[in-house]
């Protein structure tokens, strides 16, 4: 098509060139049915372009880590002419290496396909076709244009939630067995303290048989909160990576975090999760329905901004301060830091552990500038961070 094009376009110049030194009137007639063939290809391609007829749909809008998705997409030509070379580029999941599709509509016909979406990143991404390139019958006007200019035009988004491991102890290596064994005592909290209403997503082994009976009502056990009380969950949102290691660095980061948040939920605690680049600096999640609420907050969390270890220490102490009580506290860090609120916090009785993520195999050590004696958890990328984080390796 190069070929073509640039003959082309060599004897339209030529025959220009020869009918002004010649007058020749035949030159010039030659010369404006080229033009005319050209400018008829170019209208053609824009006319495809602007009225384009396709349809493009998800088969889901969310998935997990590791899952995937389907694009379903379907190009139409209602036009009584041809066009023989149409390339179609649609952007993936696994960016910046977008799909092309290369194919030819006859009249009135249409070309479908279906494109399976790997998900090997937590996120939100933009899917569908992104670039239009349409080439006339005759290979002279060839047009690249991209979707995004028409008004109209929306590409479907894909949630991709973190992966959730369900963890069978925390905090990842106990202090020592009297701690392991406290965390363990009991599946919703430490005493019977009271009944309530049946609610969705209470156990029915929780079920108060005689109030129940007496009611004609299910109401369930309360249970007083652990010695701990709400669990605090602050996470660095810059990885100090770049390329693909910044984005395995985040997702594990959201791994661990939903990994502690879903085992504090599932023993009773509340989860104050800390966000210093978020206006709303922490989010309370009260029990296990709302699960699917901090999952969605995850897969949404930017990690190309960061106040630093100041902002997360401010949202640390300000989730503190507004939840008085005892606190267990995971910093789900990329660096070496101290975060300037640990000191504060290991003095009023709060556990702290730091959850180090490294994108390598080195070992790194966190500063003790102020004589902390942290409870560090490393995690790498490609831990089993179920492993990793109830103690069993080391």
């Amino acid at each position: 098509m190069r070929a073509l094009r640039f003959g082309w376009f060599s004897v339209m110049a030529v025959l220009f060139l020869a009918a002004r030194l010649t007058g020749r009137r035949e030159l010039f007639v030659l010369f404006i049915m080229m033009c005319a063939v050209f400018l008829y290809a170019l209208a053609l391609n824009l006319w495809t372009v602007m009225s384009f007829s396709y349809i493009q749909e998800l088969s889901q809008t969310a998935a997990v880590k590791g899952g995937q998705a389907v694009l379903r997409a379907a190009i139409y030509n209602d036009k009584p002419y041809p066009f023989p070379f149409i390339r179609l580029k649609i952007e993936t999941v696994t960016r910046p290496r977008p799909e092309t599709m290369a194919f030819s509509l006859p009249p009135n016909g249409s070309a479908s396909f279906t494109i399976p979406l790997h998900c090997p990143y937590r996120g939100v991404f933009k899917t569908g076709m992104t670039v239009l390139e349409v080439n006339d019958v005759f290979g002279l006007a060839k047009i690249s244009f991209r979707m995004e200019r028409l008004p109209y035009y929306r590409r479907p988004e894909l949630k991709v939630f973190p992966r959730l491991t369900e963890l069978p102890a925390l905090p990842a290596r106990q202090r020592d067995a009297k701690d392991q064994a406290g965390a363990l005592r009991a599946d919703y909290g430490e005493s019977f303290s009271d009944v309530r209403r049946i609610r969705p997503g209470d156990p029915l082994k929780r079920v108060h048989r005689a109030i129940s009976a007496r009611h004609r009502e299910l109401y369930v056990k309360t249970y007083d909160t652990p010695d701990e009380g709400s669990v605090l969950i602050s996470i660095g949102t810059c990885t100090g990576a770049d390329g693909e290691d910044a984005l395995y660095l985040a997702d594990l980061a959201c791994e661990c975090a939903a990994a502690v948040a879903h085992y504090s939920l599932k023993m009773g605690n509340t989860v104050l999760l800390c966000d210093a680049s978020s206006a709303q600096r922490h989010i309370a999640f009260t029990s296990l329905n709302d699960f699917g609420r901090l999952l969605d907050k995850l897969a949404v969390m930017r990690f190309d901004q960061d106040g630093g270890p100041d902002a997360r220490a401010g949202a640390l102490m300000d989730a503190a301060r507004r939840n008085p009580g005892p606190h267990s506290v995971y910093a789900v860090m990329f660096d070496d830091k101290e975060d300037g609120a640990f000191a504060a916090l290991m003095r009023e009785g709060h556990g702290v552990k730091v959850i180090a993520l490294s994108a390598g195999t080195e070992t790194r050590r966190d500063a003790d500038s102020q004589g902390l004696n942290l409870h560090r958890i490393p995690v790498k990328v490609g831990d089993d961070v179920a492993l990793a984080l109830s103690g069993a390796i080391l």
